[in-house]
């Protein structure tokens, strides 16, 4: 049911008035087109017998009004879990494409260093390398090498980092995990 019909049936109910099955479904069939042959179907099946046509009688009192309805909670309850769905799809769209980015990035990193671009030699069950494409095991790409690592080669020579011992690799890894 779209927004207006919504509207024009919880204003019906709110003030008691009679509200004609046709015109229901004449409203239905104009808000959304894809529903006339189904408004259509349902229209002639209701079709008046004997001059008299169907209607949807609505009685309600202040205290209907001010009370939730159930079909109107759970129709909230409808519209919420689609605002909820709809939310959790921008965030997992959002998400694919930082993967994506994100695995670009790696692999483009990885040819850079002649590197396994799926473990970097650190799993010898891996599908690519089995655990052999450290950086430097495979002719790392010259464009990509100049690019991203000459630049900090020059920056560990101008910073005189070439004299530290670069410490325990394990140890390094589970401290930038953490």
């Amino acid at each position: 049911m779209n927004d207006t019909l919504l509207q024009t049936w919880l204003e019906s109910i709110q003030s008691g008035r009679r509200l004609s099955l046709q015109d229901m479904l004449a409203q239905l069939a104009e808000s959304d087109p894809r529903l006339a042959p189904f408004t259509r179907f349902l229209a002639q099946e209701r079709a008046p017998r004997g001059g008299q046509e169907d209607q949807v009688v609505v009685e309600s009192t202040a205290e209907d009004v001010d009370e939730p309805d159930p079909d109107h909670s759970e129709l909230h309850a409808v519209r919420s879990r689609l605002k909820e769905a709809r939310r959790v799809e921008r965030t997992l769209l959002r998400m694919d494409a930082e993967l994506q980015e994100l695995r670009t990035r790696n692999e483009t990193l990885a040819a850079a260093l002649g590197a396994c671009p799926m473990c970097w030699g650190e799993d010898p069950e891996c599908e690519e390398c089995d655990g052999r494409g450290h950086p430097g095991a495979a002719k790392p790409d010259s464009e990509l090498f100049h690019h991203f690592i000459i630049p900090a080669v020059r920056r560990v020579e101008r910073l005189g980092m070439w004299a530290q011992q670069p410490g325990n690799t394990a140890k390094r890894k589970s401290e930038i995990q953490q």
